[in-house]
């Protein structure tokens, strides 16, 4: 993944948390990537976690058999460089907000210097699975605006009528949050693509290499007892010499 698309993906990351949270985040995308605002970085990730607990509140995340796995953790190394892995699954309709906060932070995922090969590898199916559990919760949330809506009876002004009013609204914000984080998971569909490609074109090179050794090993096998037949041979002729010799000799 190069440097742009790092930037790119951070920008989206930030523009997600500071419309959720309300407040400017400090970290800046360039300087993350260059691994030189450690403590910017830790303070957006405190950001990402208070924009996971906004409006629905921390104890929802693990309420109607929602799952929430938040796998990684920011470190700072000794050179200043922060490694970041943030993992979420979405499911139950109450803390949708919550979890698509959580889930856009998994796009630093293989982006903070100080990552190895097996996180990048990992990261693949990844993006996939995330896309397939934000496309449902995003028509749910739509769903149940659309529910809101066509309800009757709240009177025009009414306390009722209000509360409906805030319910579509905090539903609404919802979707944007939710719709960010699928236009990001999106955009990088087409880099994981190129990773699985390339990953398969070194996979077909190594076995292309295997193959090559393994029929140079069976070769030289096949050369080896060749050799030992031909010195079997070459010794039974000694000895039958020899048996004549001796026999003249008597």
């Amino acid at each position: 993944m190069d440097k742009e698309a790092k930037v790119s993906y951070l920008n989206k990351l930030v523009d997600t948390i500071e419309a959720t949270v309300g407040e400017t985040v400090p970290a800046r995308p360039l300087k993350i990537v260059a691994g030189l605002e450690p403590e910017a970085t830790n303070r957006m990730l405190q950001m990402l976690a208070d924009a996971a607990r906004k409006s629905q509140g921390a104890p929802q995340l693990m309420n109607e058999g929602t799952v929430v796995a938040a796998g990684r953790k920011a470190s700072v190394a000794a050179g200043g460089r922060a490694s970041i892995r943030v993992r979420a699954s979405i499911g139950g309709s109450g803390s949708d907000r919550a979890a698509a906060a959580l889930a856009a932070a998994s796009l630093l995922h293989g982006m903070a210097p100080g990552g190895n090969e097996g996180e990048e590898e990992d990261a693949v199916p990844v993006v996939f699975a995330r896309l397939d559990n934000l496309l449902p919760a995003l028509s749910r949330r739509m769903d149940e605006a659309r529910h809101v809506l066509s309800k009757n009876g709240a009177a025009g002004g009414s306390s009722e009528a209000l509360a409906q009013c805030n319910k579509v609204q905090a539903i609404a914000q919802d979707a944007v949050v939710l719709a960010k984080c699928i236009e990001a998971l999106h955009s990088s569909a087409h880099i994981v693509a190129a990773e699985c490609a390339a990953w398969g074109k070194e996979a077909d090179k190594l076995s292309a290499r295997v193959e090559q050794e393994m029929q140079a090993a069976a070769e030289a096998a096949a050369s080896q007892q060749a050799k030992v037949a031909q010195l079997d041979a070459d010794t039974a002729a000694a000895r039958k010499r020899v048996a004549l010799l001796t026999a003249a000799r008597a």
